[in-house]
């Protein structure tokens, strides 16, 4: 990250409930609950648009959506590299 005098501020969105480590100061970091579906990300845009206006930001300077699942208890897409066979190309 880009060292700058202004205060950078994270804005998480999760599908569940982040835990913040809370030993270590997180005041920059704001995390919001998101299923993905429409609604919920209308919602979320609202949300972050008051949160903006609370925090004295203009703009938002970086995006990164990640939204993908990596494993849950259904789900397990992520393959080790030993897995990989010339043949499955």
């Amino acid at each position: 990250m880009i060292e700058s005098s202004e205060t950078d501020y994270v804005i998480a969105i999760s599908r569940s409930v982040m835990l913040i480590d809370e030993s270590s100061d997180h005041e920059t970091i704001k995390v919001i609950q998101c299923d993905y579906s429409e609604i919920s990300i209308t919602k979320m845009c609202e949300k972050i648009k008051i949160m903006m206006g609370s925090l004295y930001l203009d703009s938002i300077t970086r995006m990164f959506i990640c939204n993908s699942v990596l494993h849950n208890n259904e789900v397990s897409p992520e393959i080790c590299i030993e897995d990989i066979s010339i043949n499955d190309m």
